[in-house]
């Protein structure tokens, strides 16, 4: 299970990375997939990579990332609530008038082990 939990919050963190903003859409690399966000009440794809994202074609920098959700065993046994929160820079930039909020909603299951249902928040500033 933590395994499990493990590659979901890498392969979401990893995708969280890409809400760092800054830059021209030119900066976007070309081997990013778009994931869906909802940033600031708007559906958005966001191109990540590392702490650094793409939205709309400004760069951004993440400032803060949290994940959390909650597994639970294929088969029975106790659901396990999984938090996971990562800040840079101890969160300054958290008061910049630019600062974006992104919400994710995911879930995953992986037959024979269970299912994964969380949520993510990434707080991202524009780089300059």
């Amino acid at each position: 299970m933590r395994k499990f939990f493990a590659g979901v919050a890498v392969a979401t963190l990893a995708t969280a990375g890409v809400v760092g903003m800054s830059g021209t859409a030119q900066a976007i690399p070309d081997n990013k997939e778009p994931e869906v966000w909802i940033c600031d009440g708007v559906e958005r794809e966001i191109f990540a990579g590392g702490r650094s994202a793409w939205i709309n074609g400004v760069h951004y920098h993440a400032v803060m990332l949290r994940f959390g959700g909650v597994f639970t065993p294929e088969g029975g046994g106790e659901p396990i609530e999984e938090f996971e929160t990562k800040t840079w820079a101890g969160g300054r930039g958290l008061d910049d008038p630019d600062l974006v909020r992104c919400t994710l909603h995911f879930e995953e299951t992986v037959p024979g082990e269970g299912t994964f249902v969380g949520d993510g928040l990434a707080l991202a500033v524009p780089v300059r």
